[in-house]
């Protein structure tokens, strides 16, 4: 009788341990849940069901782990979705040459994916087409502005550039209407 007493005694003891350590395995991955840690979270679950292989806090847990990775998951594709929406808008707005407006949409749908492949792209290319577009733009208003003094001085400026050592060219004008080529003149410069 003693030693059914002592038996009984032990597996008391060994019970409430398992019971300490399941709870503070529940404890801990409800913690990790609730972080956003959902692999440590499941370890955590696991450990409680090595403990109390029957236990409800467990199965609880595993569920609301498993419920949490589905509704991150949709998440993700819901931004996914609405990034590559945005990006396609965007690759409409660089096709039409409105790069300004491509490049602003193509940097709203990288706010939501920075990994976004089509909006990466159509920002790079809006970029560029936006330079160049601003480069012919710029040669266009300087030719039409030479066009403009020629027109007000009667000469037809032809522009040359004269070497001159370590400052690097210096540009002349007038060499249209030179009989001596070798004889320059500089005050337009």
């Amino acid at each position: 009788e003693l030693l059914e007493k002592i038996t009984a005694f032990r597996k008391e003891q060994e019970l409430a341990r398992k019971q300490a350590r399941h709870d503070v395995a529940i404890e801990a991955g409800t913690q990790h849940l609730a972080d956003g840690r959902f692999d440590q979270a499941a370890e955590y679950a696991d450990k409680a069901l090595e403990e109390i292989p029957d236990s409800v806090k467990a199965v609880e847990l595993k569920t609301s782990i498993a419920q949490a990775r589905d509704r991150i998951a949709q998440e993700e594709e819901a931004k996914r979705r609405s990034a590559e929406a945005i990006a396609r808008k965007a690759q409409t707005a660089l096709d039409e040459d409105r790069f300004e407006t491509a490049i602003a949409l193509a940097e709203e749908a990288l706010l939501i994916d920075p990994r976004n492949p089509t909006a990466i792209r159509v920002k790079a290319n809006a970029e560029l087409a936006k330079r160049r577009a601003d480069e012919e733009a710029e040669a266009a208003r300087l030719a039409a502005a030479a066009d403009a003094a020629a027109a007000e001085t009667g000469n037809d400026p032809v522009v040359e550039t004269v070497p001159t050592g370590p400052e690097g060219p210096i540009v002349l004008n007038g060499f249209d209407n030179l009989e001596d080529p070798t004889k320059v003149a500089t005050d337009n410069v």
